[in-house]
């Protein structure tokens, strides 16, 4: 063994050890503490250190905490630990322990005290962490503690004075904001310079110590502080102390300060920190120390005089190097005051070396950048130079020449080269200007020197660039405006005027001859004209300007004379070199008029001036192109200058003439044009006024052919925005100042208005073509330049006045295109120009709001009755393609934005909305004339079957009425005009104020229940087509509204006394109604006198309506009613009998207790009894008869006068006298005599209501009667026509009064008896009308001109449907039906769906009945049974509704009635698999799976039930709360989706239940993976566990389980296990048991079942596998049960043992297909085979050979 090893440690360094510290801290060799950096802190008062301990305060450090701080035992333990996680080093850690000790001493402010000695030293420490957040919520800290500590604060002052002054100037304004509020709280503002002067000595000491002795490391601990943050740190504190002493500088007087003389000597003399600093790579500190500087300069410079040598060469230094822009304002403010306060500081820095090199190198840098600072003060800085330096040879020469060389810099470019430009000339003119004033020659040449060459040379490179491409491309060429000012200040001094003589010359020759010459050859720099003529323009106008603003003719008149004879000669130069210098013409003319503008009395008068201009017109036609800007101002100018105006005329005129010339000559087009629109807009922005003394033909010509030729020509050559720009102006100055010619400007207008006539004519229909014509692209484009030339006409008022008057039309025309609507071509290959198209038309139509806006602004409308009309007249006329929607937009538009006063909108309305003899004329055809179809109304509206207005069989024979392409007919288009404007809540308001108005209620009212009846009959109103129904309801509704608003507004202060008001208007009635001052009544009044040509019975309608709503809201008594019976008493003349039933109906329920209304009644029918024929009822208007009339008046009346229950209140004797006066009219063979077959109906009709309102009277009364009515029903129905309206009526009736006598059998025994023995007969007529309901909707749904299914229709085939219930079992399956049935399922009435289906379902069982039968006892060599699915039901299910959008769209937006058909029909289908054979049963499977009928089903129940549609946003309907086993389709509600889930889900259960195997083969076969997971989710969640369920509950059935154990030889026992869902079967043989399970998987039927063989006995594998395989088959593809499993397995173990062979095909005994054991036997092999797998293995090996022996069958 080796010797033991010490442990070894790493760098084989020692482990600490606590007593080894100890005892090397007693030896004599005491532990050294020099560079300990941030941990000398932590070095304690200890014997050992005690030596090292100095004045200066310590370095705080984060790292000291709270731990055994005195007095920490007092505190509250939460503070404590606060105030340890503050001493914490981690930056997140100390925020949110400051954050939790400011919230705490918020709450705890008595807790201020205990920590404030504590505090003082934390806050010295946070003031310099790192992190500002710490720093900014310290101070928070520490305001609230300052604040809160007040006088206790006082001792404790001087120690925390320091870092408190320090966060005042803290780097982050945040920080420092906080720290400067908390001082200003603290002291007031009187006391604050005594705190500081108190605490002056500790101030300095602080900061002494951070800027002397502090370091970045020793700021900092290095191990846990990055080196950027480290320095960012120090820089921070250094800057802030060099602030904090700058303020106590600034705050403190010099007695004061000199307090600490010796502290501020301490930091002042101390020579590192001089250096260090200004040299520092810290910007942030150079900039602290720039502003100490300045600080000293300004309030203390007896400390800097005797510290120059000091201070300046480290300061010089600085700045010659410093190029950080953040340092340089400050920079440049110590700098130049130290300059001004001490220039021998220049000469101190110049002992070593010379200072003018470094000032020369600092102007070449460009001032090392801070452009707008440094350059700007560059003067104060050379002005102040020490003489010595100034007088040192060349000085002006070198400072210019450098100062130059700046420009080359990269800190100058073209954005601040005018900084530079304006300091370099600003320094040569003081310089210029001082020197030339010195008697001295040297300095008189010097100044001469500095203006003819320094100067100059400026100029020049200002006006011919530098040869330096960068120094030209930086001066900017605006810099016109610091030349002319320092040349005007220049110039203006008398010393310096002798100095610029040589200038001057010099000046004029580079201008004249540079202008004659169009080159120069001073520069070889590259010149460019136009930018030459272009500097000399502005220029000269900068210093004409500068000259007028200094208002001082004499001191400017030299500089003044010179100018003007220099733009003189200028501008004729300039004309003379633009004929010989065509190419640079732009710029001379450019030129020429600057010159023209700003010396215009010196320049207008030059001779030859006007002639060289009329020589000049050659170049707008030879000239470059971009001349003719400059060209055109030129002329304008010059001809508004002239002041002979003979002269300025004359050369207007051939201008114009030149102008009009170059439009008509090919090429020049263009030109001429553009030229032209300078000249107009030059005219309008100049605000020239050239008065008809300047009108021309040439300009007529020239703009007539832009504005009527050109505007509108296909290939236009000068663009529009040039001709509309020339119109417009030309226009604008015609209205002005009639530059055009009357005839001229009248032409142009009218064309224009012409423009907007045809655009607007495109609005209308064509009548050929009834459609839209559709505007070329060329109209679109002239209307919309038309648009934009009015626009800018009528921007000013005085222009639309005058335009308003020229033309009265426009204003409509303008007014119409607003509303021009885009149509879309339906061409793909168009598609392109469409959009173009569609994008036009919205352009015309913004920019036809933008004139109308201006047309309103500028002119009033309220007179403008043209207006009004043309948009009357587009409300009506049908081929106007606005719509009414877009009528009230257009109305709207018109009243709210043309009309300010609700007066004036008031009239506006009246004329557009005319008289009501208006409008009954214009309702007159619409509501006057109607069809037989009007009588099938009469089923719903008792008004409609008791009008006897004429109706017209033949539709052909009707007044026509044209539709617009809305489907709306004149009245149409203006009542729903109406009723959409007046939906409006402001605007209803209004206009129900508006007593006059109450006539426009009443006809809405009228016209909205016309069109209810529309809709209740389509086409039975000629209102509207049928493409309108939308807009139709939403009338419908919005004219409800509006009247319940009118109603209540008429009632609210009315009927205080209702008895009076009642007889007022029974007076107003009979002696007809009169203007009243009550609405109601007289609204009512009129309803009650209809005038001719108004419809009656719409009229009876809005009354019944009225009196109903009234009679609920006030107290009509029975007295005041009572007095209105004489008035609708059959022979009364005052009213109208639709009128006087529909007061009947609204009273009748107040009235039927009184013995009035009983004597009423009684009185009817006795005169009722008289009549004794039918022809006596005939009502012909043009019969002069009254008794027919009364009669037909006594039967209608009695109708509507019956009662709710008991019908009618009458003696039973007058009632049975009425019934046999009755029974002879009816039981009379012989034809009535009537004048129309329509009346004769509506008198049969009303005869069936009576016989239905006697038999209620009498239900308990015996007689033959019962039979006389029920024979009535049978000869009114049978062999009727339904598909006639006037039969419809009648056998409509006819089917009450039957179901009325069948409701009544109930309690009557004779007539239950008299029912039963016609019901039969009645059944085959009820069946015979539901067949030809069918032929009847069958001929609708090809009928090409169907409208729709009205609800008239709907009602009868509801009350037939209710009948059908009641037909015998055995007369429904006499009546071959099935097809007709089948149809009706498919109808659009959810009643008659549901009795088809119900009738359909008892047809079904008997026929699935009687096939089971037919079926099980066919012989095999007998005819064969056809077990065939009706061709009916599959053409059904193998077309699914479409619900593509089921869950996107509501239910209103479906086809309802094809999904509960298509729903039905399934319900159908299986019902045929109730209680039905196997065979029949394999056979219906069979065709379902040949057909594929549920891969049609599937997923429309997925669609329905939202399974597998999650990409859609929905979830599957959740069946929890819902039972699915049964369902009552009499529950189903079609307008309810829960009816369709339910009944989807029902429809999925019997699918699951009837045939599994085919609905697992979808689910296999399924290629969508998300529905197939969905699918099988869905079942195992909802339908799994029932159908297993069920299938257990069969296995435990009583009787089933007794037959399936009941086994004579051998014991059989079966046993279900619930909660495994499995069932074993035993089968017991000579002591031993043969078993097997059968498992139900969780998605059962979805997955097999599993069959497994647990025990087998006596049998081979083979056979085994067999049997089994025939057990899982049976319910995995036979759609068997368990049940039917195991009778299977019990067979064939039977047989088996039996010994009956098995098919040596399948191993079974019993087939899985029929049932049958096998009977096929081979004659070669003696094997025995089933027939269907014998047939299976013929047709799978295409072989008729035994599977076994190969031998031929």
């Amino acid at each position: 063994m080796g010797r033991p090893t010490k442990p070894r440690v790493k760098g084989n360094m020692k482990p600490a050890s606590s007593s080894r510290a100890a005892d090397l801290a007693g030896t004599a060799n005491s532990l050294s503490f020099d560079n300990l950096g941030g941990f000398a802190q932590f070095v304690g008062a200890s014997p050992a250190t005690a030596g090292i301990a100095n004045s200066r305060p310590s370095t705080p450090s984060s790292l000291d905490g709270f731990e055994g701080t005195a007095g920490s035992s007092d505190m509250d333990p939460e503070l404590v630990v606060i105030l340890k996680k503050v001493s914490k080093r981690d930056a997140v850690t100390k925020l949110k322990a400051l954050e939790e000790l400011e919230n705490y001493l918020k709450s705890n402010t008595h807790a201020v005290g205990l920590i404030l000695h504590n505090w003082v030293s934390m806050y010295g420490k946070l003031v310099l962490e790192v992190d500002r957040r710490v720093r900014l919520v310290a101070n928070q800290v520490h305001a609230l503690i300052t604040a809160n500590a007040k006088k206790r604060l006082a001792p404790l002052l001087k120690e925390f004075i320091g870092p408190w002054l320090l966060a005042m100037y803290d780097q982050s304004k945040d920080v420092s904001r906080v720290a400067q509020n908390s001082f200003e709280t603290v002291f007031a503002a009187d006391k604050r310079a005594g705190v500081i002067s108190f605490c002056q000595k500790e101030i300095l000491d602080y900061v002494t110590d951070m800027l002397l002795f502090k370091t970045s490391e020793t700021l900092s601990d290095v191990r846990y502080v990055s080196k950027e943050d480290m320095q960012a740190k120090y820089a921070r504190i250094v800057s802030s102390s060099f602030l904090v002493v700058s303020y106590l500088i600034t705050g403190l007087s010099l007695e004061e300060r000199s307090k600490c003389q010796f502290e501020y000597d301490t930091i002042l003399d101390d020579t590192t920190m001089w250096k260090k600093f200004a040299t520092n790579t810290n910007s942030v500190i150079r900039k602290a120390l720039y502003v100490f500087i300045k600080t000293l300069l300004l309030s203390w410079t007896e400390m800097i005089e005797p510290r120059l040598d000091l201070i300046c060469p480290h300061f010089y230094a600085s700045v010659f190097t410093e190029k950080d822009g953040s340092t340089h304002s400050d920079m440049w403010d110590s700098l130049l005051l130290m300059t001004k306060k001490f220039p021998s500081s220049w000469i101190i820095i110049g002992k070593k070396k010379p200072a003018l090199p470094k000032l020369y190198h600092f102007l070449r840098s460009g001032l090392n950048g801070s452009v707008s600072i440094s350059y700007p003060s560059m003067l104060a800085l050379l002005a102040n130079l020490p003489d010595e330096l100034k007088k040192t040879p060349n000085f002006y020469t070198d400072v210019f020449e450098n100062f130059w060389k700046g420009l080359s810099t990269d800190f100058i470019d073209r954005s601040n080269s005018h900084i530079f430009l304006n300091a370099y000339a600003e320094c040569i003119v003081y310089f210029a200007i001082t020197l030339s004033k010195s008697k001295d020659e040297t300095d008189i040449k010097t100044a001469t020197n500095l203006i003819e060459n320094t100067f100059w040379d400026m100029i020049k490179v200002y006006f011919l660039n530098s040869r330096d491409k960068n120094i030209s491309d930086k001066l900017d060429p605006n810099g016109y405006a610091i030349v002319a000012k320092h040349l005007v200040v220049m110039a203006s001094v008398v010393s310096a005027k002798d100095c610029m003589v040589t200038f001057w010359s010099h000046m004029d020759e580079l201008l004249v001859q540079t202008v004659v010459d169009c080159d120069s050859s001073v520069t070889r720099a590259p010149f460019d004209m136009d930018v030459f003529c272009q500097k000399t323009g502005h220029l000269l106008t900068a210093i004409s300007r500068e000259i007028e603003r200094a208002n001082n003719t004499e001191k400017y008149a030299t500089l003044q004379s010179y100018t003007n004879d220099l733009a003189k000669r200028l501008l004729l130069t300039s004309l003379q070199s633009s004929l010989v210098h065509k190419e640079k013409s732009f710029g001379l003319l450019v030129l020429a008029c600057q010159l023209i503008n700003n010396y215009r009395e010196a320049c207008v008068e030059t001779e030859g001036v006007v002639q060289a201009a009329e020589e000049l017109l050659v170049l707008f036609s030879e000239g470059p192109e971009n001349a003719e800007v400059s060209l055109a101002s030129f002329y304008i100018t010059l001809v508004s200058a002239i002041k002979n105006k003979t002269e300025a005329k004359t050369l207007w005129n051939k201008l114009m003439e030149k102008l009009n010339t170059m439009s008509n000559t090919d090429g020049m087009q263009l030109r001429g044009a553009k030229t032209l629109l300078l000249i107009l807009e030059q005219i309008q922005t100049e605000k020239l006024v050239l008065d008809f003394d300047y009108q021309c033909e040439h300009l007529d010509s020239f703009v007539e052919t832009c504005a009527l030729v050109k505007l509108n020509e296909v290939a236009i050559v000068v663009p529009r925005p040039i001709l509309e720009s020339i119109v417009s102006l030309s226009l604008t100055h015609y209205l002005s100042f009639k530059i055009l010619s009357d005839a001229s400007a009248t032409g142009i207008i009218s064309s224009l208005e012409s423009n907007l006539v045809e655009f607007n004519r495109h609005q209308y229909i064509e009548k050929t073509s009834q459609a839209l014509p559709e505007p070329t692209v060329q109209t679109l484009k002239t209307t919309l330049s038309t648009l934009i030339i009015l626009q800018k006409l009528f921007d000013e008022k005085k222009n639309t006045d005058q335009l308003v008057q020229m033309t009265k039309n426009i204003i409509c025309e303008v007014f119409d295109a607003m509303f021009v609507t885009a149509k879309t071509q339906h061409e793909v290959e168009e598609q392109a120009k469409a959009e173009d198209n569609e994008e036009l038309s919205l352009q015309i139509s913004t920019r036809a709001s933008a004139v109308w806006d201006l047309i309103v602004k500028n002119t009033k409308l309220v007179d403008n009755k043209d207006l009004l009309e043309r948009v009357k007249r587009s409300i009506i006329d049908i081929r106007y393609s606005a719509s009414p929607s877009d009528s009230v937009n257009r109305v709207k538009k018109l009243l709210f934005t043309g009309y300010f006063e609700d007066s004036a909108r008031d009239e506006a309305i009246s004329a557009i909305l005319g008289t009501e003899k208006d409008w009954i004329s214009l309702s007159a055809v619409s509501l006057g004339q109607f069809t037989n179809e009007y009588l099938s109304l009469g089923l719903v509206d008792v008004y409609a079957a008791l009008s006897v207005q004429p109706l017209i069989e033949d539709a052909g024979e009707l007044i026509p009425i044209s539709f617009d392409i809305y489907g709306l007919s004149s009245f149409g288009r203006f009542a729903l005009f109406l009723g959409e404007y007046l939906s409006d809540t402001h605007v209803r308001k209004q206009f129900l104020n508006n007593t006059a108005r109450d006539w426009v209620m009443r006809q809405l009212m009228m016209a909205s229940v016309a069109c209810e009846q529309g809709l209740t009959v389509p086409g039975v109103s000629r209102i509207w087509e049928s493409k309108a129904v939308d807009g139709i309801r939403a009338f419908v509704q919005s004219t409800d509204i509006l009247f319940t608003d009118w109603f209540v507004n008429s009632l609210v202060s009315h009927l205080s006394d209702v008895s009076q008001w009642n007889q007022q208007l029974l007076d107003a009635v009979k002696q007809g109604a009169k203007e009243n001052n009550d609405r109601l009544l007289q609204f009512i009044a009129r309803l009650m006198t209809p005038v001719a040509g108004e419809n009656v019975a719409l009229s009876a309608n809005v009354l019944q309506r009225v009196l109903q709503k009234l009679s609920l809201l006030i107290e009509w008594t029975v007295e005041d009613i009572k007095k209105w019976i004489p008035l609708i008493k059959a022979e009364s003349p005052d009213l109208n009998l639709l009128i006087k039933v529909a007061i009947l109906t609204s009273f009748k329920s107040t009235l039927s207790s009184t013995d009035e209304y009983k004597h009423y009644q009684s009185d009817l029918a006795s005169k009722l009894s008289g009549v004794s024929k039918m022809e006596k009822f005939d009502y012909d208007l043009d019969d002069e008869d009254l008794k027919k009339k009364n009669n037909y008046s006594l039967l209608a009346l009695l109708n509507a006068s019956s009662l709710k229950y008991g019908s009618f209140d009458i003696p039973r004797q007058r009632i049975m006298y009425l019934i046999q006066g009755i029974r002879p009219m009816l039981q009379n063979d012989d034809d009535d005599d009537f004048s129309s077959d329509q009346q004769k109906s509506r008198v049969q009709a009303q005869l069936a209501q009576l016989l239905k309102h006697l038999a209620e009277s009498i239900q308990d009364v015996s007689g033959s009667h019962w039979e006389f009515f029920l024979q009535c029903c049978f000869e009114w129905v049978a062999c009727a026509d339904t598909s006639q309206p006037e039969e419809l009526l009648v056998v409509y009736n006819a089917l009450d009064l039957f179901n009325t006598l069948y409701v009544l059998s109930d309690d009557n025994e004779e007539l239950r008896d008299t029912v039963k023995d016609h019901l039969p007969i009645m059944s085959k007529s009820l069946l015979q009308l539901m067949a030809k309901e069918e032929e009847y909707l069958q001929q609708k749904k090809d009928d090409t001109h169907f409208i729709g299914y009205s609800k008239s229709r709907l009602v009868y085939q509801t009350m037939l449907s209710e009948l059908l219930e009641h037909i015998p079992e055995k007369t429904l399956i006499d009546s071959d039906c099935f097809t007709n049935l089948n149809a009706l399922i498919h109808t659009p009435n959810e009643v008659l769906q549901k009795r088809a289906y119900l009738l359909l379902q008892k047809y079904v069982a008997h026929r699935v009945q009687d096939l089971s039968v037919k079926l099980e006892f066919t012989e095999t060599g007998e005819e064969k049974t056809e077990a065939d699915i009706e061709n009916d039901i599959f053409s059904v299910l193998l077309n699914p509704p479409d619900l593509s959008n089921w869950q996107s769209t509501g239910l209103e937006d479906q086809a309802l009635h094809e999904i509960l058909g298509y729903l039905l029909t399934w319900m159908l289908m299986f019902d045929h698999f109730t209680d039905i054979t196997f065979k029949l049963k394999q056979e219906y499977t069979r065709q379902l799976k040949e057909q594929e009928a549920v891969s049609h089903l599937m997923p429309v129940l997925c669609k329905v039930l939202s399974v597998g549609q999650g990409h859609q946003g929905s979830k599957p309907f959740d069946l929890s709360p819902w039972s699915i086993v049964e369902y009552d389709t009499e529950g189903f509600d079609s307008t309810a989706e829960m009816s369709y889930l339910i009944l989807a889900s029902h429809l999925y259960y019997r699918a699951l239940t009837h045939i599994p195997s085919l609905i697992r083969l979808w689910w296999i076969d399924c290629k969508q993976r998300q529905l197939t997971i969905a699918v099988e989710t869905y079942t195992e969640k909802h339908f799994s566990q029932l159908l297993i369920s069920n299938e257990m509950d069969l296995v435990n059935r009583v009787d089933i389980k007794t037959q399936l154990e009941e086994n004579d030889e051998n014991e059989f026992t079966v046993k279900t296990l619930r909660a495994a869902s499995e069932v074993t079967a035993t089968y017991r043989v000579d002591e031993q048991n043969m078993q097997i399970a059968i498992k139900l998987p969780s998605n059962f039927p979805l997955r097999q079942i599993d069959v497994e063989g647990v025990q087998k006995v006596g049998v081979n594998d083979k056979q085994w596998r067999g049997w089994m395989f025939a057990v899982a088959a049976v319910i995995g593809s036979q759609n068997g049960n368990i049940v039917d499993a195991l009778t299977v397995f019990k067979r064939n173990v039977n047989l088996h043992f039996s010994g009956v062979e098995d098919c040596t095909i399948c191993y079974s005994i019993i087939s899985v297909q029929d049932r049958s054991i096998p009977t096929k036997q081979c004659r070669t092999c003696k094997n025995k085979f089933h027939s269907s797998c014998l047939y299976k293995w013929f047709r799978s090996s295409n072989s008729a050979s035994c599977p076994l022996c190969r031998t031929v069958f």
